[in-house]
């Protein structure tokens, strides 16, 4: 989880983080950085400067960890922009720093362009930022209903509009790669979802000792593995349930396309709204 390094673990154990849509936790992503960062954050002394550089130094540490592989300077990117518009007191838009990640890099890649890893990194992105938050506020815009009930139904759209919107936004394209889809990959993200930052800060710090003081880096290892036994029962418990890989077979063309176009609708409906 922190060197996107999974060649130890059984070819079972990939198969079920596949089935329920964990594999983006084995694989580095601006979601790391992004949850070291606000760990940082919330950690360090509250002075400005000092602040900016020890953040900046866990960032650098992190990637000379990990090794500057495309994906890894590209979520760098991602965090930096981030940074610098957290930092400047700039309330930034999802919409011009995700464009301008990639543009650069595409520019420096045309490869990009057509990997689908890099894809499903955008779209995640995307999903998590913009139709995860249409979720949450549309429930909002509900009628006349009383107040219990509505507190219950907000308070899920809060829990469940992450994963669903990432969801949504990455079905496409997992359409395309698997034809199937599975019914227990949200249940499962809402399972493992308090343990995710935690865990990720634990891998990080156990395999930064390990390059210090492999004994150390053996303690930490053994600390967070209660987390990370945790993500894998979940795996490996819910892709065993039935219906688990509901295959589409020869529809995944079809319903690839239906949920493109009902995506850029919703997105054209929403940058109408926005620019009248």
């Amino acid at each position: 989880m922190s060197l996107g390094d999974d060649h130890q673990a059984s070819s079972q154990m990939r198969d079920d983080m596949k089935t329920v849509s964990f594999a983006h936790l084995t694989a580095v992503s601006g979601a790391h950085m992004a949850i070291l960062m606000m760990t940082v954050g919330l950690l360090t002394t509250k002075k400005r400067r000092i602040a900016i550089i020890t953040q900046i130094s866990v960032l650098l540490i992190f990637v000379g960890l990990v090794g500057p592989a495309s994906s890894v300077l590209r979520s760098f990117a991602v965090s930096a922009i981030g940074f610098v518009g957290m930092w400047s007191n700039r309330e930034g838009g999802i919409y011009s720093s995700l464009s301008t990640v990639i543009i650069l890099a595409c520019l420096i890649s045309p490869y990009n362009a057509c990997a689908l890893g890099f894809t499903l990194s955008v779209l995640a992105t995307w999903g998590v930022s913009v139709p995860a938050r249409w979720i949450e506020t549309g429930v909002t815009q509900v009628g006349s209903i009383p107040q219990c009930i509505r507190s219950g139904i907000e308070w899920s759209a809060k829990l469940i509009s992450v994963p669903l919107g990432a969801q949504l936004a990455t079905l496409p394209i997992m359409l395309s790669m698997n034809s199937w889809v599975s019914p227990w990959a949200i249940p499962a993200q809402l399972l493992i979802a308090p343990l995710v930052a935690p865990v990720t800060v634990g891998c990080f710090i156990s395999a930064l000792a390990a390059q210090i003081w492999p004994a150390l880096g053996y303690v930490c290892a053994w600390l967070t593995s209660w987390g990370t036994g945790w993500i894998s029962m979940v795996a490996s418990r819910l892709s065993a349930l039935p219906g688990a890989r509901i295959a589409v077979g020869e529809w995944s063309g079809l319903i690839t396309a239906v949920i493109l176009l009902l995506l850029i609708w919703v997105v054209r409906v929403k940058i109408r709204r926005f620019s009248s």
